[in-house]
């Protein structure tokens, strides 16, 4: 599949203080889903495993499918190990509601002019928390101003819904006053149902399983996610369109792999977020296709670092059935939806934050 590997996600953790409604790891905002194990990947693992890889790649990146990646207990000697044993840039993407100041202060001393720090910050004080559920807007901005004031290069990245989408002017001009270095827009590609059909709402759920209010995606047409626009327009079987589409996989043109906080090892982390999550395990049917591909060519622990090395992994026999699908009727559900040629759901996600790449810095 790979001609080369020149960058990695890293899921450092499961574990996450946040709880925002669209993210697999939690029932909309509510309880954690059940079956998602709360784990943290071993620091020993990723030296033992991962030590020949990182000395020739180009770019890591911290960030979580299910996780914070700031709640590893061994982040900052995470980071400093990265930096002193290859040539690699870093990007880490967090919601910046944890740890104090001073410990901003020194991820910005450590990661130095090679690294960069996308701030998840999802409105202004009234509005950031609908979003990012348990999270401090205050603690942010604070964590954020003594990251900048150190040096820390750093992106305010903004999703944008309904609730918080006339507040994008005032958010990018207060980033200039506390410091970030750039501020980009992100859409979101999940207000879908398991058919793949558009969806105006979805609920947001407390801790007791009751609804608490409702979010909506934006209704500015210039940052509406382009991919919806197909997929509003199929009038067939979504499911029997999405075998008819060519795929152009965004991870394998930039030479990415995503490993996971177990330690499973997958091209990206669209892949991973089908391992757990209600809408995934209960309704969807991708879930399924993908763990028959993984079954049926040698199973979970081939492509678990706990037990196959790393290159193993990336040249066996899941990975060439994941690339062999998408030239087939039976290519996966999951990439033909995110990377097909319909709509390519996951680059018109990123398209303003691919202006704050620079060089190997690249993020998905």
């Amino acid at each position: 599949m790979y001609d080369k590997v020149t960058q990695l996600e890293i899921e450092l953790t499961s574990k996450c203080n946040a709880a925002c409604p669209q993210c697999s790891r939690n029932y909309y905002g509510g309880i954690t889903w059940p079956t998602l194990p709360i784990v943290d990947l071993p620091f020993t693992l990723i030296k033992e495993k991962l030590g020949d890889a990182i000395k020739n790649i180009d770019h890591v990146r911290l960030c979580g499918t299910y996780g914070e990646p700031c709640l590893h207990p061994e982040f900052l000697h995470i980071v400093k190990w990265i930096l002193e044993n290859s040539s690699a840039s870093i990007t880490i993407n967090t919601n910046g509601s944890l740890r104090k100041p001073e410990w901003w202060k020194q991820l910005a001393e450590i990661l130095s002019s090679r690294g960069k720090v996308y701030f998840g910050i999802d409105g202004l004080k009234d509005t950031h928390h609908l979003y990012r559920r348990r999270t401090s807007f205050k603690k942010i901005i604070s964590n954020a101003q003594a990251f900048n004031q150190a040096g820390g290069t750093s992106v305010w990245s903004f999703l944008i819904f309904e609730h918080n989408q006339h507040q994008i002017n005032q958010a990018r001009e207060l980033s200039k006053q506390y410091g970030f270095t750039d501020f980009a827009v992100k859409t979101t590609s999940r207000f879908l149902n398991k058919a793949h059909r558009l969806l105006d709402k979805q609920p947001v759920y407390n801790r007791n399983n009751k609804i608490v209010y409702w979010i909506s995606p934006t209704t500015h047409d210039s940052y509406v996610n382009n991919g919806y626009s197909t997929i509003k327009n199929v009038d067939s079987d979504y499911l029997e369109y999405l075998k008819t589409v060519s795929i152009s996989c965004v991870a394998k043109k930039i030479g990415l792999v995503t490993v996971s906080a177990e330690g499973f090892v997958v091209p990206c982390g669209w892949l991973q977020d089908r391992f757990y999550g209600y809408e995934v395990e209960n309704v969807g049917t991708d879930r399924q296709q993908l763990f028959d591909t993984i079954n049926k060519n040698g199973g979970m622990k081939s492509i678990d670092l706990n037990y196959t090395d790393f290159n193993d992994i990336i040249n066996g026999p899941v990975f060439q059935a994941i690339e062999h699908s998408w030239k087939s009727a039976n290519r996966l559900e999951r990439c033909a939806n995110q990377c097909g040629n319909h709509n390519n759901l996951t680059v018109s996600a990123i398209k303003d934050l691919q202006r704050t790449w620079d060089g190997k810095n690249h993020v998905v």
